[in-house]
């Protein structure tokens, strides 16, 4: 079994000083670990280091978008999708319909001058 060791990681706010809470925390962490208690504080069996944490600073621009929240950079894009998917559909929707419906077809075809001229007069049977 190999002697006890520990090592703490403590980051803290600008505001703390690490040496009025390095005695502290060494003797809790040495109460707290088997065969600790016997180790001076100078040991290398135990190190206590202190880092100094920064503030987060927030680099995106947030904008609305109705509900949402999104970043300002992709904003354009949505205001371009709000026009183009219900334009989309209503195109999907006429293109099924014109499918579908034969007699549609015909007229869509005969207005724009592809369809078929009949020259007789006599109505086709139905």
């Amino acid at each position: 079994m190999q002697p006890a060791s520990a090592a703490v990681f403590i980051k803290h706010s600008a505001a703390l000083d690490p040496d009025s809470v390095r005695g502290r925390i060494q003797q809790m962490v040495a109460s707290s670990i088997p065969g600790m208690s016997a180790q001076s504080a100078e040991s290398k069996k135990f190190s206590i280091v202190f880092v100094p944490a920064t503030e987060f600073q927030e680099t995106t621009q947030w904008a609305s978008f109705g509900p949402f929240k999104l970043d300002s950079e992709e904003l354009p894009f949505w205001h371009l999708m709000l026009w183009l998917v219900p334009a989309g559909v209503v195109v999907l929707l006429l293109i099924i319909a014109l499918l579908l419906r034969s007699d549609w077809r015909a007229a869509l075809l005969r207005r724009i001058g592809f369809g078929a001229r009949s020259r007789s007069t006599v109505p086709a049977r139905a």
